[in-house]
C-alpha cells in the first residue's frame, strides 16, 4: 500500500496532528486540526485519496519549475500577446524570486499569503495578476496530482480599492469625438470601440461572418494579437520586419458574447463590406480573404498600433484630453451606467466574469443618477452625430 500510517493522531500544543508517508517519499504531516476526531476523519480521508491515485506528487520538482512549464506548455499558447507580457513579468519578476527553490508539494496556504503580501507591497496591480496566476498554477498541480488540496483557495489580496475611474470624455465630448471621426480612416474602429466597449483585439479579429444583421447583434469570439514569441526571437524578428499576427481564443469564457449593435454600426458595417468587395475585385489574386472588418486596402488585418497616429490626430483637433484607446472602453461602461443601465447588463457587454471588475475599474462612480433601464443602443449616439452620419 502506498500509505503507511504512523499511528493515531496526537495533540501537540492545542491542536492534533498526524504523519504519513508515501511510497518512496519523505514523511509528511498535517496539524492544526482543533480536536482527535477531525484529525481522524481527515487522515481517513487522506488515505483513501492516496490509494485511490489523487495524490501522487514529484517531491523533485519545485514551485519555479512546475509554473515556468504550466505558463509555456499550458498558458501561453492561447492568450495574446499583451497578456503574455503581463503575465510573464508577475511571473519571472515577482512569483518565481519569490518561490526560489521551494519544492512544489510543500507548497500551502501561509507562503501563498505571504506571497501575495510581499507583491501587494510593491504593485497592487500586480498582486492581481499573481492572484490569478497563483489560482491557475494550483488548480494544475491538483490535476496533475502533485497537490492534494488547493491551498489558494479563497485567499484575499490585503489591497487598496481601486482609484475612482476618470471618465476623460463627458458624453458631449465624446459626440465632438465621433463626428471628427467621420470621413476618417478610423470612423468604423473608433464607433465600434466606444458604441460596443470591445478590447482592441477583440476589434481587429472581428469579422464579417460574425455579425447578424437579422438579429442586430455581433459575435464577438476571438482576438487578433501578434504571435508570442521569446524576448530573444521578437527583437530578432522585430529587426527583420518579420512580425507575424495570430488569432487566439477571446480573455475568457465570458468574454465569448453576442452584443447588440445600434442601426448605425450595422451600417458603417455594410459599407465597409461593400469596400472591401470593390478593393477584392481591384486587387484580385494579392487580395488577402480573411474577411476582417477592420482591414487594409488588401484585406490584411490591422496591427494593434496602425490607429495610433490618426486616433490622436483626432483627439487633438477636436481639442479633447488625450487618452489611451483603451480608455473608449471604460467610457462606454461609465456613459451606460449614468444612463440607468445596470452593472450585470454592462458586465455582459463588456466580457468580464465579474461584476466587481465592472464596478470598480470600469464605471465611474461619481455624481450619476440611476434611471429605469433602456436599450442599450438607444443612448449610444447623439441625434448630431446620426445626422451628421446619415
Amino acid at each position: 500500500m502506498a500509505y503507511q500510517k504512523r499511528g493515531n493522531p496526537f495533540k501537540k500544543g492545542n491542536t492534533y496532528m498526524f504523519y504519513y508517508q508515501l511510497k518512496d517519499g519523505p514523511m509528511k504531516y498535517r496539524c492544526g486540526f482543533p480536536t482527535k476526531t477531525s484529525a481522524k476523519k481527515a487522515m481517513k480521508l487522506l488515505q483513501s485519496k492516496i490509494d485511490a491515485g489523487y495524490y501522487a506528487p514529484d517531491f523533485k520538482i519545485s514551485v519555479a519549475d512546475y509554473s515556468c512549464n504550466w505558463y509555456e506548455d499550458r498558458c501561453k499558447p492561447d492568450i495574446t500577446y499583451n497578456t503574455a507580457r503581463t503575465y510573464e513579468n508577475a511571473l519571472y519578476n515577482y512569483m518565481i524570486p519569490f518561490f526560489g527553490k521551494r519544492k512544489l508539494h510543500t507548497l500551502n496556504r501561509s507562503v501563498i499569503i505571504s506571497l501575495y503580501d510581499n507583491v501587494c507591497k510593491k504593485s497592487p496591480n500586480v498582486a492581481r495578476i499573481v492572484k490569478t496566476l497563483m489560482n491557475s498554477i494550483v488548480e494544475a498541480a491538483i490535476e496533475d496530482k502533485h497537490l492534494l488540496n488547493n491551498p489558494a483557495r479563497k485567499i484575499k489580496l490585503t489591497v487598496l480599492p481601486h482609484k475612482p475611474v476618470k471618465v476623460n470624455l463627458s458624453e458631449e465630448q465624446i459626440s465632438k469625438f465621433l463626428q471628427a471621426s467621420i470621413g476618417s480612416s478610423l470612423e468604423l474602429e473608433v464607433h465600434l470601440a466606444y458604441g460596443l466597449g470591445v478590447r482592441k483585439g477583440e476589434l481587429l479579429g472581428m469579422k464579417f461572418s460574425d455579425v447578424d444583421y437579422t438579429t442586430g447583434t455581433i459575435h464577438i469570439q476571438r482576438t487578433l494579437d501578434r504571435d508570442n514569441y521569446s524576448p530573444e526571437e521578437y527583437e530578432l524578428r522585430k529587426a527583420e520586419r518579420s512580425l507575424t499576427k495570430a488569432e487566439k481564443k477571446v480573455k475568457t469564457a465570458s468574454s465569448n458574447r453576442f452584443v447588440k449593435a445600434p442601426a448605425i454600426i450595422l451600417e458603417m458595417i455594410q459599407e465597409r463590406e461593400q469596400q472591401c468587395e470593390h478593393n477584392r475585385a481591384m486587387y484580385g489574386g494579392r487580395y488577402n480573404e480573411g474577411g476582417y472588418i477592420c482591414c487594409t486596402k488588401f484585406g490584411n488585418p490591422r496591427s494593434r498600433n496602425s490607429h495610433w497616429v490618426v486616433f490622436k490626430r483626432l483627439l487633438a483637433e477636436a481639442g479633447l484630453p488625450d487618452i489611451a484607446w483603451h480608455k473608449l472602453r471604460s467610457i462606454n461602461a461609465s456613459h451606460l451606467y449614468a444612463r440607468g443601465i445596470g452593472t450585470k447588463v454592462i458586465k455582459e457587454e463588456l466580457g468580464h466574469a465579474s461584476q466587481e471588475m465592472t464596478h470598480g475599474r470600469y464605471i465611474n462612480t461619481g455624481p450619476l443618477e440611476m434611471a429605469a433601464v433602456e436599450c442599450v443602443a438607444d443612448f449610444l449616439f447623439s441625434s448630431s452625430v446620426q445626422e451628421s452620419a446619415s
